[in-house]
């Protein structure tokens, strides 16, 4: 019973469905009739994410910004700051970076898997503050979660103790995430409260994102989402419309591509009227082929790829250039300068 006019069940496991009545209890006890039953089929969780990890916290990983690579699995990681958000007191700001991951291709005997998918900045590209999502055991019971920070850094969420809806991270960042709150609290007090759910049709259905950012020096910081494809319900989807933070309020401009919006721009107001654009994109279609020799892929060939972010105010914009596989293979930075990859295949 409850008192309140919603109702999170988090016991249900994915693709499966279920059947809800509701009925009022007065305060003596006394139970009235229970309404017409209502079923709901739970989402999905197709999140795409490495078997493998990536250049993550947890693991030995080599370099700085704007790449590192882990040791262990040779995974690239990349990521270019797009708006640094401003805080009223001290703190250095939350940054909002583009990030790619190279390990978005495996294969596990004849099966080949790309786990990158396009959400609406270009394939396996991610603009976020963060994101949150369970992964499912045999039973078809949440197993455990990883929240995947602004950089691109994946974090196992294991249960504090059998049954609990309480998870820590497995690593020194001692993160604890409240499953049924949506809450995700970290070591210096800030707590982020995940709001936006993406919903099917959405590749990412059933991640979570972040809509409430509260640090312990009260700042405040307010994310939006688009509403998922074909909805009207904000909070939806995984692309950001606008973020808001004590100074100013930064705006996402959308473009159709590939039948899909992706975003063009971000901007925000100095002062009244005047407005300022802190980053523009532009993206190309290109075939991609699986990178496995002697082994065949059924996914979309297609795929909507991220050439150029250009910053007002830099000489030239950083250029990504990409292999047959859509794996980045040049980066090209505004005063010329660049980096190459060649990626080899590994076994684990």
């Amino acid at each position: 019973s409850s008192n309140t006019t919603s109702y999170s069940d988090v016991t249900v496991a994915p693709a499966q469905t279920y059947t809800y009545t509701v009925s009022a209890v007065d305060l003596g006890g006394n139970e009235g009739l229970q309404s017409s039953p209502l079923q709901v089929s739970a989402l999905t969780s197709n999140y795409a994410v490495p078997d493998t990890g990536g250049a993550v916290d947890y693991a030995a990983s080599w370099g700085s910004s704007p790449e590192k690579i882990a040791l262990r699995t040779g995974a690239l990681a990349i990521r270019i700051p797009l708006v640094t958000l401003k805080q009223q007191s001290r703190g250095p700001g939350l940054v909002i970076a583009a990030s790619w991951n190279s390990q978005i291709w495996n294969a596990s005997g004849s099966t080949v898997n790309m786990n990158g998918i396009d959400t609406g900045y270009g394939l396996n590209v991610t603009f976020q503050a963060g994101a949150i999502w369970p992964h499912f055991a045999n039973n078809n019971l949440i197993d455990h979660y990883e929240f995947q920070d602004g950089g691109g850094v994946l974090h196992e969420l294991d249960p504090v103790s059998q049954g609990s809806t309480l998870y820590k991270s497995i690593d020194s960042t001692r993160l604890l995430w409240d499953s049924v709150a949506f809450k995700l609290t970290f070591t210096n007090g800030s707590v982020w409260t995940f709001g936006c759910e993406s919903i099917s049709p959405e590749l990412d259905g059933g991640a979570r994102y972040p809509t409430i950012l509260h640090d312990a020096n009260g700042n405040l910081v307010n994310i939006n989402y688009q509403a998922a494809a074909g909805l009207t319900q904000i909070n939806s989807s995984s692309r950001i419309t606008d973020i808001t933070d004590s100074v100013t309020k930064y705006t996402w401009l959308y473009g159709t591509f590939n039948g899909q919006p992706h975003v063009t721009g971000i901007y925000h107001y100095q002062t009244p009227g005047q407005q300022f654009w802190d980053a523009q994109f532009s993206y190309t279609t290109a075939t991609i082929a699986q990178p496995f020799t002697g082994l065949s892929w059924s996914g979309t060939a297609s795929q909507l790829l991220l050439t150029q972010i250009n910053f007002t105010g830099s000489p030239a914009p950083f250029v990504f250039a990409y292999n047959a596989s859509g794996e980045i293979n040049k980066i090209t930075f505004p005063y010329q300068g660049y980096f190459r990859y060649v990626y080899n295949t590994n076994t684990f």
